[in-house]
């Protein structure tokens, strides 16, 4: 068993069965419980940041009809019910959902469904969700709370960061004070040992809610420590601060006599410079024992230019392609070239495809890069979209729907998705907060 994920199948058509639904087991009273992170709040105030405990508004209304959590590791359709309503549940399914085809050899793939194949491990006619081209898979996480080793089982407490290298997954486990790792189908914990402030070794370092994390080639990790005012560096199995003293501000200097203000994104430079932006409204970059500013006034807005006269409003995720950082800024999808201008190249408040500041968002709290995408977390919203130019499309997700769902992209569900990040192969790995989970998107 894998710890209960949910399953949801919308397949074509292929048998007349009438116009039925289908009736999925209902956990009573199973809402969401109250946001320990308020990401999916008003953020624009300097004191609603996430973990100041903030609660998503109508959010938990929504989620008492979702259906419960439940296996997936040898779906077949046995435990499912036809009924001629499953109104109360929310849901309006064609009872097409239960057909696949004949499962008739081991990992045969579904010609109705790509994320459904035979599974191996049982019978000819069992179906199993696997990540196919094109679906949404649970990589790790089962509910909330804190245990390494199998994915299966391994728990996290609202994960918040995910980064991918050399084939590892790391990811920044904000409420468990720690930073995890999961490869080879465990979960381990790389460094932290709880909450707190200690630099040494791995396994006595604490932290204070690392809230998003960087992978370089070396291995080496940046953390962006939101609540503890500060950004840390792990290398060589040593965890390290390289910004802010641990009091809330604005000060550039020696590491030591630096001052940071929730960091919310970090992201490695190519000559091992970590940048990083804050709550003082400015994009700066720690390297060689130094802080710095390296793009805007101090003023608290939206505003486009010359580096040193831009202004941002809410900094959170950052990634870097060569001498450009894309960040994301309240609302918006902004671009940095160093040295150079910032440019708003998405966005606003709401949901919406489009080009330009016709496309909405609600918080988009991760930004990752695969070519000449940008991958967005859409927390808000609940879904993952995509950058292309100056034109957003949404991948998977609905924002009228928050849930844990695998499968095809269009049936697929999130709640709260914080973190993203895209390995060589082009495969997206998402922290699903409210989930407790990382989930895995296949193109």
């Amino acid at each position: 068993m894998n710890g209960g994920r949910a399953l949801i199948l919308l397949l074509p058509v292929v048998g007349a069965l009438g116009g039925c639904h289908l009736l999925l087991p209902h956990r009573a009273g199973g809402g969401a419980a109250a946001r320990e992170v308020g990401v999916g709040g008003d953020l624009a105030g300097a004191d609603q940041h996430p973990a100041d405990g903030g609660q998503a508004p109508d959010h938990q209304a929504r989620d008492q009809s979702l259906p419960a959590k439940r296996d997936v590791a040898a779906f077949d359709g046995s435990d499912l019910t036809l009924a001629s309503d499953a109104g109360d549940l929310g849901y309006d399914l064609p009872c097409a959902c239960l057909i696949a085809g004949a499962c008739v050899a081991a990992n045969a793939v579904s010609t109705s469904n790509p994320c459904l194949r035979c599974d191996p491990a049982s019978s000819s006619t069992s179906w199993t969700l696997f990540a196919g081209h094109g679906c949404v898979t649970t990589l790790a996480g089962s509910s909330n709370g804190f245990a390494d080793g199998p994915v299966t089982s391994a728990r996290f407490n609202r994960p918040t960061g995910v980064a991918v290298a050399n084939g590892i997954v790391y990811v920044a486990d904000i409420f468990n004070n720690r930073i995890r790792a999961i490869s080879g189908g465990l979960v381990t914990t790389v460094a932290g040992s709880g909450l707190g402030y200690l630099d040494g070794p791995v396994s006595k370092a604490l932290f204070r809610h690392p809230f998003a994390l960087a992978v370089n080639a070396s291995g080496e990790l940046a953390v962006a420590e939101s609540l503890g005012n500060r950004v840390r560096k792990i290398s060589a199995g040593v965890v390290s601060t390289v910004a802010g003293d641990g009091s809330a501000g604005f000060a550039d200097g020696p590491t030591a006599a630096s001052k940071v203000n929730t960091p919310m994104g970090v992201a490695w430079g190519a000559s091992g410079e970590i940048y990083f932006g804050d709550d003082s409204c400015r994009v700066r970059m720690a390297a060689a024992g130094l802080v710095s500013t390296i793009a805007g006034s101090g003023l608290c807005s939206v505003k486009d230019g010359p580096v040193g006269s831009a202004a941002f409003s809410d900094l959170g995720p950052i990634t870097r392609s060569g001498n450009a950082l894309t960040i994301g800024d309240l609302h918006y999808i902004r671009s940095l070239t160093i040295g150079g201008t910032v440019t708003t190249l998405a966005g606003g408040f709401g949901y919406a495809n489009g080009t330009g500041t016709a496309a909405k968002f609600q918080y988009p709290l991760g930004v990752a890069l695969a070519g000449t995408k940008v991958y967005i977390a859409d927390n808000g919203n609940h879904a993952i979209r995509v950058l292309t130019g100056t034109t957003v499309t949404t991948l998977a997700g609905d924002p009228a729907l928050p849930g844990l769902v695998d499968g095809p992209v269009a049936q697929a569900r999130f709640n709260h998705p914080v973190g993203v990040a895209v390995d060589p192969a082009g495969t997206v790995y998402i922290a699903d907060q409210d989930n407790n989970c990382i989930r895995v998107y296949t193109p």
